[in-house]
């Protein structure tokens, strides 16, 4: 890059006085050169680009067309500079915000040739009220970057109006109404290319695009130029800062409307765009085919899982009617086998009860209960065809009483040995087993349970629940307490181990067990208890009615305790009793009863025949 020389002028001025408010520079210079002579003149090196540049702006030889509206221009007052059209002045009032900075000055400079007071001859005293100061302040804004930006942002010129959101428009004339309104708000952009409205056929992602643009739509708009005070007339610093903070509030004021007014512009345009309606229709249409479709297969698999399940039902259906037959079939099976075993042994009981039950007055209680016991007992364990063949046999005697006594005398005896085989194999089965377990107290046959012991864990098994706070300590202590007069015979461990044996009752060897223990039962209680104060007998641990129906003690307790509460004259007295009486019902429950009374009758006619031959 070259350097050239180029000269600088220095011009000493005199004092002015500064009384005028205006006194144009270019006079104060023309009146220097008339007072003092030529000014002082010094070399400088200088750019030959920069002096190119400068000499290309000096250079009014480019042409361009500008329509001067004199009449306009004469008619201005310079103290209202804020209301002139600055570029209307400068004759650019169709480029205004499209002039360049080259046609701004080339128009000055021939506003100035012809409006300069100095060209028109204006006296010095008119001067101040002249028209030509407008001029200068139009070129002094329009030539600096900042100040005009800040006139274009308000230029007067500039239509700021949107559609407004209440009137619809028709999808036809869409694209007439709102493509200038974009194209005309889109000198406003901070960021460009500025994306445009498109037409009919633009696509849709292009038209998210331009809505997404717009919506965040940055502006270049400021508003300095509406400033209603001006900062520099602030007499001190604080009203200077006052100043410029009302300034700067009604700036952002300003802003936030112009926001606000481009929004409201897009909303308005993206409810009234057919396009976004065409794409919300084809994607509303889309969701009603997808749902149908869903519909159709939805209904398609419920029918078809129906038809499973309809299948599936018959399926089910024909097994429980199957079931259900064969369940029936048994149930008559068993009827039929109960009724056939209930028909024998009432044919064997009302045989019994023709020779009295064997059962002479002069006879002893003791071997009168064992008649009577032994009839039940030959009842209950021998089976239905057993019993028949017995009955057809007893039947062949002829009511020959001394014959038929016999056979069911050998046949108690029978029923008492095969008892008393089942007790001594199952007390071996016991020892065998004690002597398999590693304990010490088992290796000592401190494990063999007698029938007491069995009866007084039962009790206490009811006695005390599960829940019961340290259960298998107090059971043992029960036991320890009322079988051994309070030794420590059985342990917590033994009675844990002993009662899970006894929840094996359930197949047949040990039901006969459990069968003998209440046997055991019987006797015991019926040697040893009387009937209570008001006839109803005392608890029997257990009793066999035609039906092989077993009774507990604790059931027993509470069939009396019922029986108690719910006298002879108490209305539907059976069904309160059976109620009160878990795990039986109206029938047992009166069945037990009749049972105990035919037994309470015997005793008592036993004691009586015993006292009449004692007289």
């Amino acid at each position: 890059m070259g350097k050239n020389k180029c000269k600088t002028v220095a011009i000493f001025l005199p004092l002015v006085d500064q009384k005028s408010d205006f006194v144009q520079e270019d006079f104060l210079q023309r009146f220097v050169q008339l007072s003092l002579g030529d000014p002082i003149v010094h070399e400088i090196e200088t750019d030959s680009n920069q002096q190119t540049t400068e000499e290309n702006d000096d250079d009014d030889s480019t042409p361009f067309s500008f329509e001067f509206d004199d009449a306009y221009i004469v008619s201005l007052d310079a103290s209202e500079w804020k209301e002139h059209d600055h570029y209307r002045i400068l004759g650019l009032r169709y480029k205004r915000s499209d002039a360049s900075a080259a046609e701004i000055k080339s128009a000055y400079r021939q506003l100035v040739l012809r409006h300069h007071p100095d060209k028109r001859k204006v006296p010095l005293e008119e001067r101040q009220s002249d028209y030509f100061p407008a001029i200068v302040k139009s070129f002094e804004i329009l030539s600096n970057p900042k100040k005009r930006i800040a006139y274009d942002s308000v230029d007067p010129e500039f239509d700021d109006s949107i559609p407004s959101r209440n009137k619809s428009i028709s999808p036809e004339k869409f694209l007439d109404v709102f493509g200038p309104v974009f194209e005309r708000n889109a000198r406003w952009s901070a960021k460009t290319p500025v994306p445009l409205l498109g037409d009919d056929n633009t696509s849709y992602d292009e038209l998210m695009n331009f809505y997404k643009f717009w919506l965040n739509f940055e502006s270049w708009r400021e508003y300095s130029y509406l400033d209603e005070e001006e900062k520099e007339k602030g007499a001190d610093r604080d009203e200077r800062r006052y100043l410029d903070k009302l300034n700067k509030a009604e700036r952002q004021r300003r802003k936030n409307a112009e926001i606000t007014r481009i929004r409201q512009l897009v909303d308005c345009a993206m409810l009234n765009d057919p396009r976004l309606k065409r794409r919300k229709e084809d994607e509303l249409r889309r969701k009603q085919e997808e749902k149908e479709k869903k519909r159709v297969a939805a209904a398609e698999k419920h029918q078809e899982v129906m038809a499973q399940e309809e299948e599936k039902r018959k399926v089910e259906e024909l097994k429980a009617a199957e079931a259900k037959e064969l369940a029936e079939k048994e149930k008559r099976e068993r009827d039929a086998a109960k009724k056939a075993a209930k028909t024998q042994r009432k044919r064997f009981k009302d045989l019994c009860k023709t020779f009295n039950n064997f059962c002479e007055e002069e006879i002893d209680i003791d071997l009168k209960s064992w008649w009577l016991e032994g009839i039940d007992l030959v009842c209950t364990n021998l089976e239905v065809e057993d019993l028949k063949t017995l009955n057809e046999e007893l039947s062949k005697c002829n009511n020959d009483e001394s014959q038929v006594k016999s056979i069911v005398e050998e046949q108690i005896k029978m029923q008492h040995s095969q008892l008393e085989e089942k007790k001594k194999e199952l007390l071996s089965q016991q020892q065998k087993q004690s002597s398999q377990t590693p304990n010490g107290d088992h290796a000592k046959g401190a494990d063999v349970w007698t029938t007491e012991e069995v009866q007084c864990l039962v009790k206490a098994l009811q006695v005390l629940p599960p829940g019961t706070d340290k259960r298998w300590v107090a059971i043992s202590n029960f036991i320890n307490n009322h079988v051994h007069n309070g030794k420590q015979v059985r342990s917590s461990k033994q009675v844990v181990n002993k009662a899970k044996n006894l929840q094996n009752l359930n197949n047949e060897g040990n039901q006969e067990v459990k069968n003998q223990i209440k046997q055991k039962s019987v006797e015991a209680y019926a040697t040893n208890h009387m009937t209570s104060q008001n006839g109803t007998p005392e608890s029997i641990p257990t009793e066999r009615t035609d039906d092989a129906v077993i009774w507990s003690p604790q059931e027993q307790k509470l069939l009396e305790a019922a029986l108690k509460n719910y006298p002879p004259d108490t209305e539907k007295r059976w069904e309160k009793v059976s109620a009160a009486v878990p795990g039986k019902s109206k029938r047992e429950c009166m069945q037990r009863y009749k049972e105990i009374v035919e037994l309470l009758k015997a005793k008592k006619a036993a004691q009586s025949a015993k006292a009449t031959a004692g007289k």
